[in-house]
């Protein structure tokens, strides 16, 4: 077992560190180590401090595309209608690079609709049927279903 605090000599006298970083006595920190129960509390703090960033990071992002979304659309679709068979390539690309993982996402998702009994139509108007939602209306909920 290793020791974690040693007390150092200091022109003769036993030097100590008091845990008081911004109030030592010392001009150079004479501890090298720190407690499991500092590097505990300095993990809780990082990961706290790091959530905390990352949900106003993520409420930003969320209102600006509220704030901007007709912008964003009209964008997209100008970005796709200039020059659509690149956009087309590049999609077949990317499927081509990750069709393992994408098929397996798909399998997992009928997977989970078929122990759920919520598969496709099942128990819903059928597409076309006034109880049916558009296509249009799902994406203006911002999501499929």
């Amino acid at each position: 077992m290793s020791v974690l605090w040693r007390p150092r000599l200091f022109e003769g006298s036993i030097m100590s560190c008091n845990r008081d970083c911004f109030r030592c006595p010392f001009p150079d920190c004479i501890e090298d180590d720190i407690s499991p129960a500092e590097a505990k509390a300095a993990e809780e703090r990082d990961e706290r401090i790091l959530r905390e960033r990352r949900d106003k990071q993520r409420a930003y992002m969320q209102d600006y595309y509220q704030a901007n979304r007709d912008r964003l659309l009209r964008m997209s679709r100008e970005r796709y209608w200039a020059e659509p068979e690149l956009c087309r390539a590049k999609s077949r690309e990317y499927y081509r690079r990750n069709a393992e993982r994408i098929k397996a996402r798909v399998r997992e998702y009928k997977e989970r609709m078929a122990r759920n009994g919520s598969g496709v139509n099942q128990g819903g108007a059928a597409p076309g049927d006034p109880g049916e939602a558009s296509v249009s209306e799902r994406v203006d909920r911002g999501r499929d279903g």
